[in-house]
């Protein structure tokens, strides 16, 4: 349902037959119905006349029972400086900030390569937080992010050593620098 004032969205899974690991090296199928229910919402926010802030939440719930596992509340806000500059630049720059309440995320199988559910460690992360440039310029596009600024310690110096996790034991990289051009050519 989308509105001048918020837009909403709701989706309900039925997934059957799930076949997952149970430990690193066993399988196994789970034959009851599993159901995942997402209820989102999303707004656009005008601070002034180029600062925006988008704001996106996400309430989702499984059966306790069922083996998969997902956060209750997924979170993403981004405040962005935006607009069209010098007749031809394209601009949009800002920060982003991710963040998931605690859930019990699954263990990884190295071995095989999946993930496993699990129901002893509880996964507890800062929210994401990353510094963007995303820009164009006629036919030529790039972009400019800083990920994962909040893995900075200034606790034993200065690093960036305080990881969030994916899964119990599997630290997401520290300070990601990332940059990406495309140039279209047209005749």
């Amino acid at each position: 349902a989308d509105n001048p004032f918020v837009s909403l969205s709701a989706a309900n899974y039925f997934i059957t037959n799930y076949v997952y690991y149970t430990n690193y090296y066993q399988t196994a199928q789970y034959n009851k119905v599993i159901n995942l229910l997402q209820l989102s919402a999303s707004k656009k926010i005008k601070l002034t006349k180029r600062w925006n802030w988008y704001a996106e939440v996400t309430l989702q719930q499984t059966d306790a029972a069922a083996p998969i596992k997902v956060p209750l509340i997924f979170t993403r806000n981004r405040i962005a400086y935006e607009g069209v500059f010098f007749k031809n630049l394209n601009l949009s720059t800002g920060l982003e900030f991710r963040f998931y309440t605690p859930y019990k995320a699954y263990n990884y199988s190295p071995v095989m390569g999946q993930f496993v559910p699990q129901d002893t460690f509880v996964l507890r992360n800062r929210p994401d937080v990353t510094a963007f440039l995303h820009f164009r310029i006629k036919s030529f596009t790039g972009f400019l992010r800083v990920e994962n600024i909040n893995t900075i310690n200034f606790s034993e110096g200065f690093g960036f050593t305080k990881y969030n996790f994916s899964a119990p034991h599997y630290a997401y990289p520290g300070f990601v620098f990332r940059f990406g051009i495309q140039w279209a050519f047209v005749n």
